[in-house]
């Protein structure tokens, strides 16, 4: 039986303004093994303090209103210590309101050495704070 994880706000800008910040590969990532959205593609980045993820592009759609893609993380140094981990991103227009969008992520594991809820509610605070102030920056260019 797989663990699950659910995680989603809303964010103060449009799809169009936060998807850059998102896409595969995000800005920061390096791939090989593909191109950028190309199913199958390995991307990995080494993130101070947390270590190296390797992950593995598994789908990915680029539609007007809605932008995902989902991963497996590849590396079992991982540190989660995750084995089975597929990850989730998607990103969808709020058609009431265009200048701003939603942020879901859901992932699933088998097994993990970490509690990887605490882990990720961080790390997902963390990444969308980011991503405002980069969007915010990007505005103000």
């Amino acid at each position: 039986m797989s663990n699950r994880l659910y995680y989603a706000t809303e964010l103060p800008f449009a799809l169009d303004a936060v998807w850059p910040f998102l896409d595969y590969p995000a800005p920061g990532w390096t791939l090989s093994g593909g191109g950028p959205r190309e199913v199958g593609t390995l991307r990995r980045i080494e993130i101070p303090e947390v270590g190296l993820i390797v992950d593995r592009l598994l789908a990915y759609e680029a539609g007007d209103n809605v932008r995902q893609f989902k991963y497996a993380i590849v590396n079992d140094d991982n540190f989660l210590g995750a084995k089975g981990y597929e990850g989730h991103i998607t990103v969808m227009r709020n058609t009431a309101d265009p200048n701003t969008c939603f942020f879901r992520y859901t992932s699933r594991w088998d097994s993990a050495q970490q509690d990887v809820p605490a882990v990720f509610g961080g790390l997902m605070d963390g990444m969308v704070q980011q991503i405002i102030a980069q969007a915010t920056d990007a505005a103000a260019a």
